[in-house]
């Protein structure tokens, strides 16, 4: 039976890239504009114009399509970044050599404090807070976590083992 379970679901959010694309598409919207009706007619320009569009379009509908299912409890933690993976993925936890709790301040991520590190699976749409795992075949995996809180509180009802948690901006 699992009681303790903690679930979390995570989306891409990140505004500023939200805007950046927009103002690409509405740059875009203007200079195919002016290139159609207010001048002559250059067909590279409206490929190009065309081209930053349809790019832009693609790369917003894709990053709303972006998932991230955490699910943990006393066997295993489960997780599924859509539309990456098809199906969830699982680590159980007689498989984990150790693992660690990551917390980093909110502007670390105006400063690399989110960072991905060499031979590490990284899965987050949170920055770099969350669970960092080595496995005892040696793979290194970060999953992400909004609620920290409750990944501890939840870990720490089954778990022998406290694991450490870690408060910094870098390795």
């Amino acid at each position: 039976m699992q009681h303790n379970t903690f679930k979390e679901r995570q989306y891409f959010n990140d505004i500023f890239v939200y805007f950046l694309l927009v103002v690409a598409s509405f740059g875009a919207l203007i200079g195919l504009a002016q290139t159609l009706f207010f001048a002559t007619t250059n067909m590279s320009a409206v490929g190009v114009y065309l081209a930053i569009l349809f790019i832009s379009g693609v790369l917003f509908w894709w990053l709303t399509q972006l998932q991230l299912k955490v699910s943990v409890n006393e066997n295993r933690i489960k997780y599924k970044f859509s539309p990456l993976h098809k199906q969830s993925r699982k680590i159980f936890w007689e498989e984990i050599a150790s693992c660690q709790i990551i917390r980093t301040p909110i502007t670390a991520q105006w400063h690399g404090g989110n960072l991905r590190f060499a031979k590490e699976y990284w899965f987050s749409l949170v920055g770099r807070n969350g669970l960092e795992i080595e496995t005892k075949t040696g793979q290194h995996f970060f999953i992400g976590c909004k609620n920290l809180q409750d990944l501890i509180d939840t870990i720490d009802n089954f778990s022998e083992t406290k694991f450490p948690v870690y408060e910094h901006f870098d390795k």
